[in-house]
């Protein structure tokens, strides 16, 4: 890692991109906005990151708090064949120490990457339309493309769930049993269409955290730290699932929060909270 003078907590929203690079988290958009204008947590000065500028902060150690959940390329830079390891901007961010709060929905499930013009066929939408009529969820893959324009480059989705989306707009299929980051396993994943209740564990009562909702909870596992946990008795999930967790990355923590399509901007604030006490603990940060 290199060592530069800097602030060492970034958040990362670019507001070009809210479109295609928010999920559950759009709904308060204007709240994280005034947030950014006027942190109101305590000590707690940061830098303001984009698509372009998250990959040179995370070449230090730091605090990289992500308020739109759907990841940027410039920040997991893993191609096809390399997607399950560490081999990418954010894994060797966590390998040597940092830590990454994720907020909002399911991390990896989706991904956001900009070509410069000329990169794409003229009329993206239709060649993928064409080249994969073969699908059964083509609909729903046509809506979460998200095609957006930025600075005369090109911006959409190139990873939906189990599908790669290449330059040519050709789709490969991922399987759905992941290990993004060496642990994160998509099936362990309950997607509930509504929320349920969950209770703080004693890590999370430590730490201050206290949310008590959830929608996209993941099966308990030992790799994992919870924060929160919830019940469930479903048809397709039934066990103990963790809606907020903390797992260990090399020397490094990701840590998710917020299970929520609508947390309020306070929900937001407590959060950034925990992380910062991590970070203390961390030496990341005084």
């Amino acid at each position: 890692m290199d060592s530069v003078a800097r602030k060492p907590v970034g958040i990362y929203y670019d507001p070009r991109l809210e479109r295609a690079g928010m999920e559950f988290l759009y709904g308060v958009k204007e709240d994280i906005k005034s947030f950014l204008n006027s942190p109101q947590v305590e000590g707690l000065t940061f830098t303001q990151l984009d698509y372009d500028t998250v990959q040179n902060f995370v070449k230090t150690l730091g605090i990289l708090i992500m308020l739109q959940d759907v990841i940027p390329y410039t920040l997991f830079d893993a191609e096809y064949i390399d997607l399950f390891s560490l081999s990418n901007n954010l894994g060797r961010f966590l390998n040597a120490g940092g830590i990454l709060l994720w907020m909002g929905d399911v991390p990896f499930f989706y991904r956001l990457r900009c070509y410069e013009k000329g990169k794409l066929p003229s009329d993206p939408l239709s060649q993928f339309r064409e080249k994969n009529k073969w699908m059964s969820n083509l609909k729903f893959m046509e809506e979460h493309l998200h095609f957006t324009e930025v600075d005369e480059r090109t911006c959409f989705r190139d990873i939906i769930g189990t599908s790669y989306i290449t330059p040519s707009m050709d789709s490969r299929y991922m399987p759905f049993r992941t290990e993004y980051l060496k642990f994160l396993d998509l099936s362990g994943i309950c997607y509930s269409e509504r929320e349920v209740d969950s209770n703080p564990t004693i890590v999370g009562k430590l730490l201050g955290y206290s949310y008590s909702k959830a929608m996209r909870p993941v099966k308990a596992s030992h790799n994992l730290i919870p924060l929160s946990t919830t019940k469930l008795d479903f048809t397709t999930c039934r066990g103990t699932y963790y809606p907020s967790w903390i797992r260990e990355v090399g020397k490094g923590y990701f840590v998710r929060v917020l299970d929520h399509p609508s947390p309020g901007i306070e929900e937001v604030r407590g959060a950034v909270d925990l992380v910062m006490k991590l970070g203390r603990v961390q030496g990341l940060i005084d």
